[in-house]
This record gives structure tokens, C-alpha cells and sequence, in this order.
């Protein structure tokens, strides 16, 4: 599942949700925070899953989580779900 590029605070290019897993997975844990924190009430990576993806409902999913792994885990079980 391709969607429009999101470009990451480190300078990396996302165009997928696998390419996304990928980065969350070794991401440093302040590269993940600057997208995604309760400080800023902030969730870059659900807002670009729901404007170009158009997946409400993981969007959903995604927007209270804020623990990198669990994030990550999510995202996994939606993609062997719904994208193989």
C-alpha cells in the first residue's frame, strides 16, 4: 500500500506503511517523539494514514498511542492483516 511521501524529521522518505514500520523500528526514540508526543498533542504518522491512506480506522488506533514499540506493533498486525 503506497500513499504520498512523508518526509521524517531525520530527513528519511516514507511512501508506505512497511517503510514506516521499518523506520519506527530503529528510529532513535526522540526521531519518533518529534512526530509523535503528548506535549504538542501531536501524531504526524496518523494524520498521513488518514489523508493518504485513507485509513480511518488505524488512524484511530494510532492517535492515542504514544510508546514507540506499541506503535510499531500495531502497525504490523494492521499490515499482515490487511496488506498481504
Amino acid at each position: 500500500m503506497e500513499g504520498s511521501e512523508f518526509w521524517v524529521h531525520d530527513g528519511v522518505i516514507l511512501h508506505t506503511l512497511q517503510e514506516l514500520v521499518n523506520w519506527i523500528h530503529t528510529a532513535l526514540p526522540g526521531s519518533f517523539r518529534y512526530h509523535v508526543n503528548k506535549d504538542n498533542n501531536k501524531n504526524d504518522f496518523a494524520d498521513w494514514i488518514r489523508t493518504s491512506f485513507t485509513e480511518e480506522e488505524l488512524a484511530m488506533k494510532l492517535e492515542g498511542e504514544m510508546n514507540q514499540k506499541k506503535y510499531e506493533k500495531i502497525l504490523n498486525r494492521w499490515i499482515k492483516k490487511y496488506c498481504q
